[in-house]
């Protein structure tokens, strides 16, 4: 199970004490290339989900649906399901949206058809 914790310091001098106390634990920095998607009627915002693709260092490539936020205790907690995803693939979605729907061996692109009703017809 992954925990991902946001912080969001009120001002730069806070944020900069913040990177200064968690230095000596950095281990490595990604590049990441983030891309949303969403239907023609917004199926997916309007139903608090996120569709993305993210690019790792260029050539890694995730696909990743994010979706049924609950907020408790001012702890806030989504569902997050993800799947490698072929780069190039990636990158061809990337150029021409409208083919992610046809990609049947994708279960999170099988759950925006059926449960978001994303399809060819938008």
């Amino acid at each position: 199970m992954e925990v991902e914790v946001k912080l969001r310091p009120p001002e730069s001098s806070s944020h900069q004490k913040l990177s200064d106390l968690l230095a000596p634990f950095h281990i490595k920095t990604l590049i990441q290339e983030n891309i949303f998607f969403d239907g023609e009627k917004s199926q997916l915002t309007s139903n608090l989900a996120i569709l993305r693709i993210r690019f790792y260092n260029l050539d890694t490539c995730v696909l990743s649906l994010k979706a049924k936020p609950l907020i408790s205790d001012e702890i806030s907690h989504i569902e997050e399901q993800e799947e490698p995803f072929d780069a190039a693939i990636g990158r061809t979605c990337v150029a021409e949206p409208w083919r992610l729907v046809g990609i049947e061996s994708s279960e999170i692109l099988k759950k925006v058809r059926d449960e978001y009703g994303i399809n060819e017809e938008g």
